[in-house]
């Protein structure tokens, strides 16, 4: 997988085919660049939104945050957050 973006040295954002994911793990974005390629067995977790705006927004969110504060815990509370705002959004 391609690197299109790099959040911090744990999460980056990688093509999957025609789909952009976020992918983390410890140190996996550490010197690399866009373009540069990332191998599976490197990845800990994959986070895939549907939603191209959904993407950016949790992007925004993480390249925001902290990277002190950049956990496990906090990328799942995030994208919690952003899935169920996609799911609200879909009811109302």
């Amino acid at each position: 997988m391609k690197v299109s973006q790099i959040l911090n040295n744990n999460v980056a954002v990688v093509k999957r085919g025609s789909q952009e994911v976020i992918v983390y793990s410890k140190g996996i974005s550490f010197k690399k660049r866009p373009g540069d390629s990332i191998e599976l067995s490197e990845i800990d977790k994959t986070y895939v939104l549907d939603s191209h705006d959904k993407l950016e927004h949790f992007s925004y969110l993480l390249t925001n945050t902290k990277e002190e504060y950049m956990t496990k815990k906090c990328i799942i509370s995030v994208l919690f957050v952003v899935v169920w705002a996609l799911f609200a959004s879909l009811l109302f």
